[in-house]
């Protein structure tokens, strides 16, 4: 009430008390301006976010300009760390502060654009696995110099043309989980959360100023659907989807706790919505394989082979 102290309380219905609450938890889920940190710990972690970006920033152009400057360091084996550089300074420079917006603010934070939360995802993934590939490709351009001597080294042109094909290759494996994203409005989010429909009405009706037609219409809905223990999603007792009805009409409580314009955010999630949870478990082992397990492999497998030659070559010198 205009006019009153936080301490003021003399006016406040206490039968409104849980819609209260539930307006309180909405607008620290859903602020435009909530952070799900503290202000210090906001402080100490764009500190080290800073800090890691500038380092690796910086070691990485050093890297880029040490080969582009002296035509000594631009040979066929300093391609591909040419191009691990390029991919970890992306990785600085876009990837990192990306992370740093998701850790404070856990939620959309671009607006209502469509594709920019088609694009978040695989910016965020295609440098790493470019990343990844340029190791493998550094692995095996070593074990190929020093372990198979019939195999002429790979001039400089050569390597070059590789690039590409790592390029593209990221783009196409980091491609689906844009794909499959989806941009979920604020209704949206909240008719997926733990919070029932069925316990929103119910906080709806606490509420003094309630719609009184609103809340038939919501009570039939409530009679009409049932969620999913699968999906989460709404469904109709009779078949259908009814996903929507529930969002529409969550999209009205919103409406009802009279937040300031702006003041919450019109979307709440950039999701990856996946038709099968087998497509998406294959995807999951593909991108695990791709970033983690073959530059391991790759590597073990080199140095292995490197190893037992030059434990062969060296003796006879």
């Amino acid at each position: 009430m205009e006019g009153s102290s936080p301490e003021d309380n003399s006016s406040l219905d206490v039968s409104q008390l849980p819609w209260q609450q539930f307006r309180a938890v909405i607008e620290q889920h859903y602020g435009a301006n909530a952070k799900w940190v503290t202000n210090i710990n906001l402080f100490f972690l764009t500190l080290a976010y800073a800090t890691l970006i500038i380092i690796g920033a910086c070691g990485n152009l050093g890297v880029l300009a040490a080969i582009l400057r002296n035509p000594e360091m631009r040979t066929a084996r300093n391609v591909f760390i040419g191009n691990l550089a390029v991919s970890d300074l992306c990785l600085c420079c876009v990837t990192m502060p990306l992370t740093l917006v998701e850790v404070v603010y856990q939620r959309w934070q671009w607006g209502d654009s469509h594709l920019l939360c088609h694009l978040h995802s695989p910016i965020q993934g295609v440098f790493i696995i470019i990343s990844s590939l340029s190791i493998s490709a550094i692995a095996i351009d070593r074990c190929i110099v020093i372990c198979v001597s019939a195999i002429n080294n790979f001039s400089t042109v050569t390597c070059l043309s590789l690039l590409p094909g790592i390029w593209v290759a990221g783009l196409l494996i980091s491609s689906p989980a844009g794909i499959y994203s989806q941009l979920l409005s604020t209704g949206e989010s909240l008719a997926l959360t733990s919070f029932p429909f069925s316990g929103m009405v119910s906080m709806y009706t606490t509420y003094g100023a309630a719609n009184l037609t609103a809340l038939y219409r919501m009570d039939d809905l409530l009679n009409k659907t049932y969620r999913s223990n699968t999906t989460g999603l709404y469904t109709l007792v009779e078949g259908g989807e009814g996903q929507a009805m529930v969002v529409d009409q969550v999209d009205f409580l919103i409406k009802e706790m009279g937040f300031p314009s702006a003041h919450i955010v019109s979307h709440a999630e950039c999701n990856e919505v996946w038709p099968s949870t087998s497509l998406e478990l294959c995807y999951t082992l593909l991108v695990t394989l791709v970033q983690f397990l073959l530059p391991l492999i790759v590597a073990t497998v080199a140095n292995a082979a490197i190893y037992s030659t030059l434990k062969v070559v060296l003796p006879l010198h």
